[in-house]
């Protein structure tokens, strides 16, 4: 079924479930419809975004951190994954051509955390999240978690970029404390060492 029509759908609803997302008018409602339709179709798709033009081949319409994006492969730049903020793509134009999406891509998408994920290959990162807020991840049902003899829990993520991490660490200092690799526990010393010094 369309999202148009879930979202629609979900106003008439008598549960309210609040979350930090931003709001989607008439209009970017049908662009919305007419993109997830050619992602559905596998079919190409033009548009203008910051006053340049683009043709790309439209993957995944995705929700981080509140915000909607357009998950792509660039046609005209040797189909390098693109990621555009939906709200700011204008005069979108079917191409009227289909495409292929290769499964390792399919794949990659899968271990997808943010808008901030690439690519590349992926790296394993180890979290030991303190017992003071390890119930937080345990109701959200997080993946890759185990339980420690003092409560605590031990997160394991495979993500391609430092920043997929970054801002779930950030969010929960001092409970939260990087184990691997140690080149991304360094950059975080070193990046808390050099805010505190500019206070």
């Amino acid at each position: 079924k369309p999202l148009l029509a879930k979202l629609t759908q979900q106003l008439e609803q008598p549960i309210h479930i609040a979350t930090q997302s931003e709001s989607l008018d008439s209009d970017d409602l049908v662009h919305f419809d007419f993109v997830e339709n050619l992602i559905t179709q596998r079919r190409e798709l033009g548009f203008l975004y910051n006053d340049k033009e683009f043709e790309v081949k439209p993957f995944k319409l995705a929700h981080f951190d509140g915000f909607w994006y357009v998950l792509c492969l660039d046609s005209r730049d040797n189909d390098t994954l693109k990621k555009f903020y939906f709200k700011d793509m204008k005069e979108l134009r079917d191409l009227q051509r289909g495409f292929c999406l290769s499964e390792e891509v399919e794949q990659k998408l899968k271990k997808a955390h943010s808008v901030w994920f690439e690519l590349d290959d992926a790296f394993l990162v180890q979290l030991l999240i303190d017992k003071k807020v390890a119930k937080y991840f345990k109701r959200r049902g997080v993946k890759g978690l185990s339980e420690e003899s003092d409560g605590s829990v031990m997160l394991e993520v495979e993500i391609s970029k430092s920043m997929e991490i970054k801002p779930l660490i950030y969010k929960f200092i001092p409970y939260i404390k990087v184990i691997e690799p140690g080149w991304l526990r360094k950059e975080i010393h070193d990046e808390i060492a050099d805010y505190l010094e500019n206070l």
